[in-house]
C-alpha cells in the first residue's frame, strides 16, 4: 500500500474512533443535572403584619427564610451526590442617581453535603446584615418591584450516580445557579409556585460541538 493510502487509512481510523467517543459522550450528555427551585421565600421585616412597629420589626426580624427544592429528573435508581452548597443572598438597592441597581451582599449560609435520590427540600434561614429596611419597606408600600428585589445564588459541585449494567458515578460537575426574587408587602415572593434557579455559567451544547468537529474534519480531508 502506498504512503498516501496508509495516510488515508490512518485518518479514517482516527475519524471513526473519534466519532465513536463523541457519540458516546453525546449519549451520556442526555443525563440531566438536577433542577433547583425556590418554593418559599419569606422576609419578616417586609411583612406589613409585623412591620407596623418599625423598630421592633428591624431589630428582631432581620432574617430571610426559604425552602429550596432539588429534583432529580433521571430514571429510577439514579441519584445525585452534592458537595457543600454555598448560598449567598443579595439585595438590589437603587443607586444615587435612581437609575442602575446596586447589588448588596446581605447574607450567606452553607448546607452540608448530602445524597439525593429523587426530590429533596432544604429549609434554611439567613441572618442578614446591611439591608436598608426603611427603603425596602417604602418600596413595598408603594408597590414597586425593582427596589424590593433580592437575589439568591447557589454554588456547589455534584456527582451523578447512573445505573447502567452496574452503577456508574460521574466526575464532579460545577453547579452555579441563581435567580432574582421580588417580594410583596406580606414579605413573600411575588411569583406563585416554584421559582427555578437557572445556570449562571455559559455552556456549549453537544450538537454545536459535533457540528464543529465534523466541519474541521471535512476541511482537512
Amino acid at each position: 500500500m502506498s504512503k498516501k493510502g496508509c495516510l488515508r487509512c490512518l485518518i479514517a481510523t482516527v475519524v471513526v474512533v473519534g466519532l465513536f467517543f463523541l457519540f458516546a459522550w453525546l449519549i451520556t450528555a442526555q443525563i440531566h443535572s438536577p433542577k433547583c427551585s425556590i418554593e418559599k421565600f419569606y422576609v419578616p421585616a417586609l411583612d406589613k403584619a409585623f412591620s407596623s412597629n418599625k423598630s421592633a420589626a428591624t431589630a428582631s426580624n432581620t432574617t430571610i427564610s426559604f425552602d429550596l427544592r432539588f429534583k432529580n429528573e433521571n430514571g429510577g435508581g439514579s441519584g445525585v451526590y452534592y458537595d457543600t452548597l454555598n448560598i449567598s443572598v443579595y439585595y438590589y438597592q437603587k443607586g444615587n442617581t435612581g437609575g442602575e441597581l446596586k447589588r448588596l451582599p446581605i447574607g450567606d449560609v452553607s448546607i452540608p453535603r448530602f445524597y439525593q435520590a429523587k426530590v429533596d427540600h432544604c429549609l434554611e434561614t439567613v441572618q442578614t446584615f446591611g439591608v436598608p429596611w426603611e427603603e425596602a419597606r417604602m418600596a413595598v408600600a408603594n408597590g414597586s418591584s425593582t427596589a424590593t428585589m433580592f437575589r439568591l445564588d447557589l454554588v456547589s459541585s455534584i456527582r451523578l450516580k447512573i445505573p447502567f449494567r452496574y452503577v456508574v458515578t460521574t466526575d464532579r460537575k460545577k453547579l452555579n445557579l441563581g435567580v432574582n426574587v421580588t417580594v410583596n408587602d406580606q414579605g413573600m415572593k411575588t411569583v406563585p409556585g416554584s421559582l427555578r434557579l437557572i445556570s449562571a455559567s455559559p455552556h456549549i451544547t453537544p450538537c454545536c460541538i459535533l457540528i464543529l468537529v465534523l466541519s474541521v474534519l471535512c476541511l482537512n480531508w
